[in-house]
């Protein structure tokens, strides 16, 4: 019997050239690496769909990922089966049976972006792939008047990296704020940034959809507000489909793909 599995992935994409599956002479791929790792698990060749593809140097903790096979393991056993064949910096989280028409890029309904900024006196030898650390504040009030102008339905043409080949750049965005990053308490579970000593930064960004860079350039349009390079009419302005980059894209060290949702009823067996 043929099962559609839905994997959770959380990988650092420091070492990888992106999640996407490329000749090896570009680099190692995320994606590779759990198609390997996956071959050997379940015995025959796996091609995996993702929800997103992240750039190279960009992390997940919530990457979502579907195959289809007629091995008979357990998908709760996978995860703990698989990681003898991962490196360290990708981990399968969890493991399920989906419904047959189920695919993690196609049936998304929306995706959570973080993007993190941290001051430079706060970067070691151990965090420094995880923020994006800046010599001097930017202003982040003034980033915040940005981020809300990036709130609903607009044209992100001026937003995403040239060369893609869409065509239609509308997309919509539910949530779009900086907000500080709290130190978590003793005992709880830690994600990178809260082990950096503060003030430490974080956009959260969700919408409907993302394009290539998207993320990366309208946290870097934001910034060049927060130091007086842009005025928030730029922002406005390049809503409305402009033609042009304003700004180059954030590094991408400071970007996580933290989320993917779908419909409930997309993901639960009949």
């Amino acid at each position: 019997m043929l099962h559609n599995i839905k994997l959770e992935i959380a990988y650092c994409g420091t070492n990888y050239i992106g999640w996407q599956r490329q000749p090896i002479a570009h680099g190692v791929s995320v994606q590779a690496c759990l198609e390997k790792a996956l071959r050997k698990v379940v015995d025959h060749p796996v091609q995996l769909v993702a929800a997103g593809r992240t750039d190279a140097g960009v992390h997940s903790f919530g990457q979502v990922a579907n195959f289809t096979t007629d091995c008979s393991i357990p998908p709760a056993n996978l995860p703990k089966a698989m990681r003898g064949y991962l490196p360290e910096d990708i981990f399968v989280r969890n493991a399920s049976y989906v419904p047959a028409d189920f695919n993690a890029r196609r049936s998304a309904i929306g995706k959570l972006y973080y993007y993190t900024i941290a001051p430079d006196s706060s970067r070691t030898a151990f965090n420094w792939q995880f923020a994006h650390f800046l010599v001097k504040e930017p202003n982040i009030e003034t980033m915040n008047q940005a981020a809300k102008l990036f709130l609903g339905e607009h044209d992100f043409y001026a937003f995403a990296a040239k060369g893609t080949s869409i065509k239609n750049y509308c997309r919509r965005i539910d949530k779009c704020e900086w907000v500080p990053v709290k130190q978590a308490k003793q005992g709880e579970f830690l994600l990178p940034w809260q082990q950096m000593e503060g003030p430490v930064w974080m956009l959260q960004v969700a919408g409907n959809g993302f394009i290539y860079k998207m993320v990366r350039l309208m946290a870097g349009a934001m910034l060049a507000v927060g130091y007086k390079r842009l005025g928030l009419n730029d922002i406005e302005r390049a809503l409305t489909g402009q033609s042009q980059i304003i700004a180059p894209p954030a590094p991408p060290q400071g970007l996580t793909l933290m989320e993917v949702f779908y419909d409930a009823k997309s993901t639960q067996l009949k």
